[in-house]
């Protein structure tokens, strides 16, 4: 599948230049771009997600106000792909809490939070595909037919970069879920280190295949975050960029909990952690109650103060 040459705004990666703004607000060239009207309509807070491993883990974070809650072993890489048995036991796990609450708390559909009073309360799961590269389409169907017509799914791209065919095989996959929406590609910020595609091009392929949602992660977890690759300026141009082509972005990769507040005035939907809330050092440790409650509430503080803000 071919990639259009159209331009998008350049993303500013502190590997490749200077950070050329003093603030997160978004840059000048980008509102001269899409107009101050398309600003005031941007995701006005972010909603939190949260990666789990075990159905204690389901258990603890459906009892809290987490809008979207996402499977994967982190034993297994940084979009690590849980067993064909443990997203089974997810789907029922999940089917059990969602009995206990009102329709107003659950969602059957995958959609963006925060851009009305009905979908700000809506839970949304989805699960790691790991890497794209990794898939036998027609092998691994029975995880798509668990998703149903509900879940999403994340594909990342290590490997892929010099691949030619790498968007057909993603079509190829996104065709045989219920909806496209359900299929997420991930760009990793450190995608020079894994041999994946840079932002423009995971962005022009989300555009083409037709997709609603992006992720922006990192692929080595050694200590650095998502901040030591892009500045908040840079996140701040790239996620507009893709919301102007209706296209929602989460954004994850080894998030301290310090970095919510700055992080929920880039424009993303979704902040998502996992490291963050476990109660060691280690992302493969247990969530802690603790930890998930603060970022909880730092996401909520957060989007209570951009709203005031904007």
């Amino acid at each position: 599948m071919a990639i259009d040459n159209e331009s998008q705004p350049n993303p500013v990666d502190k590997h490749a230049q200077s950070n050329t703004f003093a603030s997160s607000e978004t840059p000048p060239a980008i509102q001269a771009a899409i107009g101050t009207d398309f600003l005031s309509q941007r995701i006005a807070c972010p909603s939190l997600l949260i990666s789990v491993r075990s159905p204690e883990e389901i258990e603890l974070v459906c009892s809290r106000s987490v809008n979207w809650i996402d499977l994967k072993d982190p034993d297994l890489g940084p979009l690590g792909r849980p067993s064909l048995n443990s997203l089974h036991a997810f789907r029922n796990k999940l089917s059990q809490h969602q009995g206990q609450c009102s329709s107003s708390e659950t969602s059957s559909r995958f959609s963006t939070p925060a851009t009305s009073a009905s979908n700000s309360q809506q839970r949304h799961w989805s699960i790691a595909g790991g890497e794209l590269k990794d898939w036998d389409i027609d092998a691994d169907q029975p995880y798509l037919e668990a998703l149903g017509d509900s879940g999403a799914i994340k594909w990342a791209l290590a490997h892929c970069d010099a691949d030619p065919n790498w968007q057909t095989k993603a079509n190829m996959l996104a065709r045989r879920l219920p909806r496209r929406d359900q299929a997420i590609l991930v760009h990793y910020a450190d995608h020079a280190a894994v041999n994946a595609p840079n932002w423009h091009a995971t962005l022009q392929a989300t555009r083409q295949l037709n997709l609603k949602y992006l992720l922006i992660d990192t692929a080595i977890k050694d200590g650095r975050t998502l901040i030591d690759y892009y500045s908040l300026p840079g996140l701040t141009d790239m996620i507009a960029g893709a919301s102007k082509w209706g296209i929602d972005v989460a954004i994850a990769g080894s998030i301290p909990l310090d970095s919510i507040p700055s992080l929920a005035n880039v424009g993303a939907a979704w902040i998502g952690v996992r490291g963050a809330v476990c109660s060691g050092k280690s992302r493969s440790s247990t969530i802690s109650p603790e930890k998930l409650d603060r970022a909880v509430a730092l996401v909520h503080a957060s989007g209570t103060t951009t709203g005031s803000n904007r």
